[in-house]
């Protein structure tokens, strides 16, 4: 080539790296940062309300659902909400705080009625050996988790990406079991083992997280993969031919990728940031205060 067309060539060069577009960088969303033990139990308090709200805005208002949450000045204490009062309705004043072994230390200020099968359940737990990472647990009987958990000991099929971020961290646990939580903890505790989701035969879906975003979103990823796992199911039948699945260096991946807390506390972060507005809504319209728009 001679300089010519060197000098040239250079030059075009140059003038496209000109033209490219300056890459941005954008800054993550981040879980919120507190100077005080004390400010972090106010702030999980009010997630745990949103986290009801949002359940039952995707629809799990009357389908046995539960959700709690560890106090982080107190581990050994956790918050729930009663089991008389809609989710839709529940209220930083109606959270019921007790203890592990079930005693109620603080009611809500509309009682403290809890449903003590379930909370059994949640109980058992956050009570396992080794398992300090969860701070969070959200249970339902939702009608597809629970259509999904009529076969028994259901398999979580890895047919999409989606599917893969439980990846050898979901579990089956057998209605028994969950149902002798109370008498058997044990039992419970050595079923979940470290999943991260669970199959509640005869019963639903659980998903368990260190933070409540993460828990909500897990869940609401579980339950929707039951849902696609029944439909694929059935086209499977229908077409005779079967499921492709996710291979398992595709599914390592994915879990490498997107396993992580931050990604779970993305996952439903949407939903909590919709709620938010909507509860700011709320307040404006009973103050008084023009609505909030845009």
């Amino acid at each position: 080539m001679s300089a010519e067309f060197a000098s040239e060539e250079q030059g075009d060069q140059s003038q496209h790296r000109s033209e490219r577009p300056r890459e941005v960088k954008f800054a993550r969303p981040q879980p919120a940062v507190f100077t005080s033990l004390d400010e972090e139990a106010a702030y999980r308090k009010d997630r745990l309300v949103l986290a009801c709200r949002i359940l039952a805005r995707e629809g799990y208002e009357f389908c046995g659902t539960y959700i709690s949450e560890r106090d982080p000045v107190q581990p050994a204490i956790i918050w729930t909400h009663p089991a008389d009062i809609t989710l839709s309705a529940v209220t930083v004043e109606d959270l019921v705080q007790l203890d592990l072994d079930g005693n109620v230390l603080t009611p809500g200020a509309r009682g403290s009625n809890l449903d003590i099968n379930a909370i059994s359940l949640h109980l058992a737990i956050y009570a396992a050996p080794g398992r300090s990472d969860m701070t969070a647990i959200c249970h339902s009987h939702s009608p597809h988790a629970r259509a999904f958990a009529m076969g028994g000991n259901r398999e979580l099929r890895m047919i999409s990406q989606d599917a893969a971020l439980f990846y050898n961290a979901w579990t089956s646990i057998p209605l028994r079991t969950t149902l002798d939580a109370a008498s058997d903890p044990k039992g419970v505790q050595q079923a979940l083992g470290s999943a991260k989701v669970a199959i509640l035969a005869g019963r639903g879906a659980l998903a368990v997280h260190s933070t409540i975003e993460g828990c909500v979103g897990y869940f609401l990823r579980l339950d929707g993969l039951c849902y696609v796992q029944m439909l694929a199911e059935a086209a499977e039948k229908g077409r005779g031919q079967p499921m492709v699945y996710v291979s398992k260096e595709a599914a390592e991946v994915t879990v490498r990728s997107v396993s992580g807390p931050h990604h779970a506390w993305l996952l439903a972060k949407p939903n909590f940031v919709r709620e938010e507005r909507f509860m700011a809504q709320e307040r404006a319209s009973s103050s008084g205060a023009p609505a909030i728009t845009g």
